[in-house]
């Protein structure tokens, strides 16, 4: 299963949601992929805080 592109203006609560289903997402801005965002990259944020 492929893993489903965002728009990096996405925010973090969507993303979020998105990882409950997928154990990535790839960031995209204009046509150009930019990122990806993986369920330890959000758990090391929340962490930060």
């Amino acid at each position: 299963m492929p893993f489903p592109e965002i728009d990096k203006s996405w925010n973090v609560k969507d993303i979020s949601d998105l990882l409950l289903k997928y154990s990535a997402v790839l960031v995209k801005e204009q046509n150009d992929y930019i990122g990806i965002i993986t369920d330890s990259d959000l758990l090391r944020l929340t962490n930060e805080k």
